[in-house]
């Protein structure tokens, strides 16, 4: 995983199992908000 690089960053959910998603997991540990789609750096 850490050779990977996405421009985008962020989700909508659409189904249940979402609920465990990894980008959520890892944006409440960093104090950011995964809803808003949006281009990275």
């Amino acid at each position: 995983m850490h050779d990977i690089w996405n421009p985008w960053h962020g989700c909508v959910k659409c189904s249940e199992g979402c609920q465990n998603c990894y980008m959520f997991f890892l944006d409440r540990m960093r104090d950011r908000n995964g809803h808003g789609i949006y281009q990275g750096r």
